[in-house]
């Protein structure tokens, strides 16, 4: 077995593990947002009932499916920012103990979030700040490109209804998933030729 195969099968295997554990997290989330839709059709009925207010409860139950979609993308970036993150942690674990691995797939966790202000701060910076600032922004994966929060926090997705105000939002964001799954792609891949390129030069005895 080559030590390129040590490197790839040590992430696919991680990953894998990542992946069912997501496909179970998602399950029961998507279960819970399904759910939560029908409880709410269910207040808004008996609200109607009493003739506090009057809202289509038919039309709001017929988006428990389509609604409970739209947890899909989140849970597809959280795999992406995993697959990145699994990524540099292998590729450090060629060099260092499993501990410092850790240690340091913890802190490029932080200051990969952290990018987006190091990016606002550039423009401001000169001199050896400037030159610190730009070489963690090359080097760090930027996982904010990861994050929907404010676009599903802001939106009433509903897929697959062509004719709703959201129907726009979902489009768009799934295309934003395929950017930042062609982002993880690529730093997936550099980090991993550079795990392959050190675990090759380490000595083992």
């Amino acid at each position: 077995m080559g030590r390129w195969q040590c490197i790839v099968g040590k992430y696919l295997g991680v990953m894998t593990a990542v992946g069912l554990g997501l496909l179970l997290l998602g399950v029961v989330f998507t279960a819970a947002v399904y759910y939560r839709v029908r409880l709410d059709a269910n207040v808004i009925e008996r609200i109607y009932a009493r003739g506090g207010i009057g809202q289509d409860v038919e039309a709001f139950r017929a988006r428990q499916i389509a609604q409970a979609l739209t947890v899909i993308p989140g849970l597809a970036l959280i795999l992406l920012q995993v697959g990145v993150l699994a990524a540099v942690a292998t590729a450090i674990s060629t060099r260092v103990s499993p501990a410092a691995s850790v240690g340091l797939s913890l802190v490029i966790f932080l200051v990969g979030h952290l990018t987006v202000f190091l990016e606002s701060a550039r423009h401001a910076s000169r001199g050896a700040a400037g030159v610190v600032r730009q070489g963690i922004l090359a080097l760090v994966p930027f996982l904010e490109i990861f994050n929907l929060n404010e676009k599903l926090s802001q939106s009433m997705l509903t897929p697959f209804d062509a004719g709703s105000p959201g129907a726009a939002d979902w489009s768009a964001i799934w295309a934003y998933v395929g950017w930042a799954a062609l982002y993880a792609l690529a730093y997936v891949t550099l980090a991993l030729g550079i795990g392959i390129v050190l675990f090759r030069r380490r000595s083992i005895s």
